[in-house]
């Protein structure tokens, strides 16, 4: 079967369907260690011409205790979005199972969504359209 699309990054695959360009990863505080500190944020753009412009930062739930970009409420989701027409942006916090204890996770999704609005112009999106959602125990961040 395949996927639809072959030309990603482009404005269309196989048969016309749009294709998303490859997703931009970004460590969220530049200079850190990254044994220690493994905190990012990954971007997922739709295509070009179903850009509406606004963004959702993800945020997936595990306790506290884990976080990825690639499980289920991650990745996934994001790509979802995209086919919506909005940017979708993947936060992978700290961890308690990592040593990392609350507020850590607090102040990596500060740290995304400031860096997300900052740079939203230049990924061509309207910062003032920036929402969040998030999974499980760290649905309490969307409140933030």
């Amino acid at each position: 079967a395949g996927s639809p699309c072959t030309n990603a990054g482009s404005s269309s695959g196989r048969g016309g369907v749009p294709c998303a360009p490859p997703a931009t990863h970004y460590v969220l505080r530049p200079g850190s260690d990254p044994r220690v500190d493994q905190a990012i944020f990954v971007r997922y753009d739709p295509p070009a011409d179903r850009k509406t412009g606004a963004i959702i930062v993800v945020c997936p739930g595990g306790n506290y205790d884990e976080s990825g970009v690639h499980c289920g409420e991650g990745q996934p989701v994001a790509q979802w979005l995209t086919t919506l027409g909005i940017t979708g942006v993947v936060l992978q916090y700290r961890c308690v199972s990592e040593g990392h204890y609350w507020p850590a996770q607090y102040e990596d999704w500060l740290e995304c969504a400031r860096a997300v609005v900052a740079q939203a112009v230049s990924w061509g999106c309207d910062p003032a359209r920036v929402g969040v959602l998030g999974f499980s125990a760290v649905g309490h961040l969307a409140g933030y």
